[in-house]
């Protein structure tokens, strides 16, 4: 589940309650967002009672693109410019840090993106 425009404690145990395994949040607290960032805990188990939990994802940057990566904004063609390929990677490097994981979730996209 993908929250719309928030998330609270109720909606982490309704969730756990239904049976989803997993949320994730797009808009959190700057502060929040900050101090996790910087503890690396963009990811964590949300357990909202003592019998409910849920895997709470924080995306690091909401749902938006990569910077330089918006295809449907910039009409440059990419092909496999290796220039594009490292700020790319410098971007993911940087986002990477915010997680403990090894896995990291990158989204392209926004609101009224791809509309063509």
């Amino acid at each position: 589940m993908l929250d719309s425009f928030g998330h609270s404690s109720y909606n982490a145990r309704m969730f756990a309650e239904e049976g989803f395994d997993a949320q994730f949040i797009g808009r959190s607290d700057l502060m929040d967002e900050r101090s996790r960032k910087e503890n690396k805990e963009m990811q964590f188990v949300w357990q909202p009672t003592d019998s409910d939990q849920i895997l709470t994802h924080t995306l690091d940057f909401r749902y938006t693109s990569p910077f330089h990566f918006e295809f449907d904004k910039q009409p440059e063609q990419w092909g496999d410019d290796p220039k594009h390929v490292f700020t790319l990677a410098e971007e993911l490097q940087e986002r990477a840090s915010y997680y403990k994981t090894s896995h990291l979730l990158v989204l392209f996209g926004d609101d009224f993106t791809y509309k063509q």
